[in-house]
């Protein structure tokens, strides 16, 4: 997203998500800065994070972040917005950051991932969406 960027992550340590967050957005400024010629800061204010307390939101939560960029109307397709790991659950991509697992194993596979996505594209319920996850 030009403003934004999501993440779904599974913590696996005792580690505060807010210190790997802090990490990942000081090396990442670090690394923009030194490649841009710049000082400063890239990101404004705080992150925002919300606990997945269910494999039922976890699936909504791929789906919002999947289909955020056409929300925005910056793509017609998911699989358009090359940022996204959508192009690798959807089977055009196969990168190495997203592990795919959890998700396709929730939906038993690639089939049923591609279905729901045409559902909701065909639906287009973005507040549905929104209202499920951030409630």
């Amino acid at each position: 997203m030009p403003n934004h960027i999501h993440f779904e992550i599974k913590q696996n340590s005792e580690i505060p998500l807010s210190k790997c967050m802090g990490g990942l957005h000081t090396s990442y400024s670090n690394y923009f800065n030194k490649k841009h010629n710049r000082i400063g800061h890239l990101f404004q204010g705080r992150f925002k994070a919300k606990e997945v307390k269910s494999e039922a939101q976890l699936l909504e939560l791929i789906f919002y972040i999947h289909l955020n960029p056409v929300s925005a109307q910056l793509v017609k397709l998911p699989d358009d917005w090359v940022w996204s790991s959508a192009q690798d659950y959807i089977g055009i991509r196969n990168g190495t950051l997203p592990d795919k697992r959890i998700i396709l194993n929730l939906l038993e596979g690639l089939g049923a991932y591609n279905k729901i996505m045409i559902e909701k594209l065909e639906r287009q319920n973005w507040v549905e969406i929104e209202n499920i996850l951030f409630d």
